[in-house]
């Protein structure tokens, strides 16, 4: 018997599906099918019974996945307890966010990340909250909005770096020909780009130090990806909510403005999580580190390398100073 399909069942059990797997783990469908088998093979029974709605365990199947579990996470301790002998240029670690940090949290401080620790190779991966906590997923570290309700059950350590708030935003030729609200209550009657969560269209909670508001968006159009929103809300199509160091950068320039600016959401915590058995493994926790300690601030496009570094004496470099 393989780890390795031991190993490639706990990955689909978890899943439900060897597509899905295939891709997570970037291995071929054929290789993966190939180690499920030779594992079936080798206890002489079938584990998994498969249907069009996927791949489930059959009851031989549910009584192997504990202790296949269980080797999956030796074979994880065991490598991470080498992992400081490990010989330069060898090391990989695989690090996830959610879409909304990729581009002004994960990419630039991973890049200074890369600089300062050569040894290391980086996989940078951009999913949803749901896909980002999947055990199926195998990151070393994940970075989130908020902390998952999934904390307490996943045996993962949180350790968060900063908070943020979501602003509202339109571009004048939008104010210009439906006026500027003074009140949420206003928000009811104008076209509001509204975002799109696993469970449907998400409310917006609005505080003001006060009183607070929730509002339900409507409007004619609708995104589940920030990016997408703001290029509706910036074509003058409505009022967008987004975390202000999305949007804030249209501001100077004069393309969005900000609407009922005493309005805001409430905070959202900014984590970095990471499995608790993986604490052998010196290299996550370099990373762990090294987001919490270089975090300034976040970036602003267009991320060019001299708005992240800047020379120091003796030709070092250093962050340059983004903004929350």
């Amino acid at each position: 018997m393989q780890i390795d399909d031991v190993r490639a069942f706990a990955w689909v059990v978890s899943s439900g599906s060897l597509s899905r797997t295939a891709r997570e783990q970037n291995l071929p469908k054929a290789t993966l099918s190939h180690r499920l088998r030779r594992l079936e093979n080798d206890v002489g029974t079938a584990l998994l019974i498969r249907s069009a709605a996927g791949l489930t365990p059959t009851k031989a199947g549910w009584a192997f996945l504990r202790h296949a579990e269980e080797v999956n996470l030796a074979y994880t301790r065991a490598l991470d307890s080498v992992a400081s002998e490990k010989p330069a240029q060898s090391v990989r670690l695989s690090v996830g966010a959610t879409d909304e940090l990729s581009t002004n949290l994960l990419a630039p401080l991973s890049l200074r990340f890369a600089r300062s620790h050569p040894e290391v190779s980086l996989d940078l991966h951009v999913m949803p909250l749901g896909r980002l906590l999947s055990r199926e997923t195998d990151l070393d570290c994940m970075i989130c909005s908020g902390l998952p309700a999934i904390l307490g059950t996943a045996n993962l350590v949180a350790r968060g770096f900063s908070r943020y708030v979501s602003r509202l935003y339109a571009a004048p030729t939008y104010l210009a020909e439906r006026g500027t609200p003074t009140h949420p209550d206003n928000l009811r009657q104008h076209d509001l780009i509204s975002g799109e969560g696993p469970s449907g269209v998400v409310p917006w909670a609005l505080e003001n130090g006060q009183a607070s508001q929730l509002i339900e968006p409507r409007g004619p159009l609708r995104a589940n990806d920030n990016w997408v929103a703001k290029v509706c809300v910036l074509q003058g199509y409505g009022i967008g909510l987004f975390p202000e160091f999305f949007a804030q950068e249209h501001v100077p320039t004069g393309d969005l403005i900000e609407v009922l600016p005493a309005w805001t959401t409430a905070p959202t915590s900014v984590t970095v999580l990471y499995h608790d058995h993986r604490f052998a493994n010196p290299h996550i926790r370099a990373f762990v580190d090294f987001l919490v300690s270089e975090f300034e601030g976040f970036y602003c496009f267009p991320y060019r390398q001299r708005d992240v570094f800047r020379p120091m004496p003796g030709g070092s470099t250093t962050r340059q100073k983004g903004r929350r």
